[in-house]
């Protein structure tokens, strides 16, 4: 009875300490994330007027979420637009990062600096490199850089539509491969973290598992698919959602940057809050729908 005791007290301690060591997170979720929410959703239904000090509010009822879904056709467009751009850029960037820490994983000379370039586009995406390269000299060679990039990628984008025109491919299918050769920077760079989540998880699985697999007379082939590809597949979930997510918060996005102007350029900060709140609620129902349709797919180990 007394061993009992100490049992259930023993559990409380560790749920006690879970608490508190949660408690930083809880709290703040509540300040940073679930009060400025709850705000958003407040402003979203009321006219804004900010003064020196305070502001005031005017009760609007439903008048920005009409004006978003039924008087304004832009903001409707420009969200169709960042969820195609999501459905394709999605997989793509899963299948090339994939691809790409499947190559790294390999061992071969040299293989270490290339780990470092996979990651260097995150870095020269950062905020940082932008305020280093501020200067004159910096600032105008980038550019130069981006320019060349740019042409390399037309020119390339070019002969690659007309390999495929003189090769009696659809249209349909030629447009979607020009579109993809455009955007292979924007691509390149959001592989990065999905890339480096991959070979983490590649790298984990034991290699007495292959050793054994070989010695039984498996091909690389069956290796991938039946060792490789299933273990490492609650990442390609894991992956899905993060480049989901990224694509919906890109700042090249437009939808993005139409809710900015609408709240910082334009001061409308009732209309920005409806659009950004419906922008979100879109963005969780699509993430849901998937996290549903890809879960069925992923194999976990016990």
């Amino acid at each position: 009875m007394s061993q009992k005791r100490k049992a259930v007290s023993f559990e409380k301690k560790q749920n006690r300490n879970g608490y508190l060591y949660c408690m930083p997170f809880i709290i703040g979720f509540l300040v940073f994330v679930a009060y400025p929410l709850f705000k958003v959703v407040v402003f979203s239904f009321n006219e804004l007027t900010v003064g020196a000090e305070t502001y005031e509010t005017t009760w609007v009822g439903l008048t920005h979420y009409n004006r978003i879904f039924f008087v304004d056709p832009d903001f409707r467009k420009t969200v169709l637009s960042s969820v195609r751009d999501m459905v394709i850029n999605v997989p793509v960037v899963v299948l090339f990062s994939f691809f790409v820490a499947s190559i790294l994983n390999q061992k071969f000379v040299g293989r270490t600096v290339f780990r470092t370039i996979l990651f260097l586009p995150v870095i020269l995406a950062s905020g940082m490199v932008d305020y280093l390269t501020a200067g004159d000299f910096i600032s105008s060679n980038m550019q130069n850089i981006g320019s060349l990039s740019e042409n390399s990628g037309s020119v390339f984008s070019g002969g690659l539509t007309q390999l495929l025109t003189e090769m009696n491919i659809g249209k349909s299918f030629v447009d979607f491969i020009d579109g993809l050769v455009g955007r292979i920077s924007d691509i390149t760079t959001m592989s990065a973290v999905p890339s480096v989540i991959f070979l983490s998880g590649m790298q984990s699985i034991s290699p007495s598992i292959y050793e054994a697999s070989y010695i039984e007379g498996a091909s690389a082939w069956d290796v991938f698919w039946k060792i490789s590809f299933p273990m490492v597949s609650p990442l390609i979930l894991v992956n899905i959602i993060y480049c989901i997510v990224d694509s919906f918060t890109s700042s090249s996005n437009k939808a993005i940057t139409e809710i900015h102007e609408a709240l910082f350029s334009n001061a409308q900060y009732g209309l920005g809050s409806a659009m950004a709140l419906f922008y979100l609620v879109l963005a969780g129902i699509i993430i849901m729908i998937i996290y549903t349709l890809v879960k069925r797919l992923v194999y976990y180990y016990d």
